[in-house]
């Protein structure tokens, strides 16, 4: 097997490059930028391919960074979004990115312990859980139009389908040290339970007991952000309330059971109730 001693002598450079990426360079990601890191982590992952086809081991090198790179691609995926989000049409070059975090997607899986696996499948649940879980619903319902908080929630619609609607979303603590409970708290804020009836509640350690799935944990995003704020997000609304909603609805369809149709009809209540403010401040 050829030597590894080159994987080794950059590491380094990959933590570094990460850690950049994490805490400086997503943080004013925008469109030339994300076309920049799509390219980029492309490139590294043909590179370590190359190296994988030749017989070098390299799922222990990329291994930590995986997921990371999975968030990196999905932060690109929202910023690409500028032009939907604003009702422009995308150019080109814009589909062309989309495509090739796609194919980013297919190769992450061939660098992981599970090449099989579909890796959005794997990781999707962990990137809702580290977007959204420490966000209450208040907070949820200041997001601004272009916050990175909205894209997100815009790119997870982009990847949602049936099954990945059943998916658990664990608490934070599972996927990392962080130790908290906030997708199950979460879940029981959203103060809707399969019947009415207080005999059937749910008890609160059965509420933490039970798993909390992606679907869920999408309603709980959604009433949040039609939730009334003083903040002028009135576009954010509307985008989730006919947009966001219908699409959910739809992808639901197939697998809707009573407690979901309970969430959606929650949701539905939600936006009946959402002040729109004046004519002024919806076109601002």
């Amino acid at each position: 097997m050829p030597e590894t001693s080159d994987l080794e002598r950059i590491a380094s450079l990959l933590h570094d490059f990460v850690d950049s990426v994490n805490n400086v360079v997503l943080d004013g990601l925008d469109l030339e930028l994300a076309q920049i890191l799509i390219e980029t982590l492309n490139r590294m992952m043909d590179a370590l391919i190359r190296k994988q086809e030749a017989g070098v081991s390299v799922k222990n090198f990329i291994g930590p960074y995986l997921f990371d790179m999975f968030k990196m691609l999905l932060k690109a995926h929202g910023v690409l979004l500028s032009f939907k989000l604003l009702g422009k049409v995308e150019p080109q070059g814009i589909s062309d990115s989309k495509a090739k975090i796609t194919q980013a997607f297919a190769k992450l899986a061939q660098l992981s312990q599970s090449p099989d696996e579909n890796f959005v499948d794997a990781h999707l649940p962990r990137f809702i859980a580290e977007s959204y879980s420490r966000m209450t619903v208040e907070d949820l319902s200041a997001v601004a139009l272009q916050s990175a908080e909205c894209r997100s929630i815009f790119t997870l619609f982009d990847y949602i389908n049936e099954t990945r609607l059943q998916l658990e979303v664990k608490p934070l603590s599972s996927y990392t040290a962080a130790a908290t409970q906030q997708v199950l708290d979460n879940a029981s804020m959203l103060a809707i339970t399969e019947a009415n009836d207080e005999d059937e509640e749910e008890s609160k350690d059965q509420q933490q007991a039970r798993k909390v799935t992606a679907f869920e944990e999408i309603c709980r995003i959604l009433k949040g952000i039609m939730g009334n704020s003083n903040g002028k997000n009135f576009k954010v609304k509307r985008l989730a309330t006919y947009t966001l909603l219908p699409k959910l609805f739809n992808t639901v369809r197939p697998i809707l059971t009573p407690a979901k149709s309970a969430l959606i009809l929650t949701l539905m209540e939600s936006a009946t109730k959402i002040d729109w403010g004046s004519k002024a401040a919806n076109e601002e």
